[in-house]
């Protein structure tokens, strides 16, 4: 098995690390999964859910934690990444 390729943060693949820039959860869910080149599909299968709830995540400015969590593993980041966007893991 392949190591997965290491994509370095920027403002364009996280813009939520931006102090002037507001994004949703639902956004960050659509941004991360476009950086990885994944279709709704594929998040859907890899997470357990229907492409219908992610579609509804990704436009929505509200996710649930049950789905947060399960979108989240499947795109291996931290639940926080996707609920809190706006601090970084370097913020005091």
């Amino acid at each position: 098995m392949g190591r997965a390729k290491a994509i370095k943060a920027t403002r364009e693949t996280e813009p939520w690390r931006d102090p002037l820039v507001r994004v949703t959860p639902g956004e960050v869910i659509r941004i991360i999964r476009k950086n990885r080149k994944m279709t709704v599909r594929q998040l859907a299968k890899m997470s357990g859910l229907d492409p219908d709830q992610i579609r509804t995540m990704e436009s929505s400015n509200r996710v649930g934690r049950l789905g947060c969590m399960a979108v989240a593993k499947a795109l291996r980041v931290s639940p926080a990444v996707i609920m809190f966007p706006e601090f970084s893991s370097n913020d005091k």
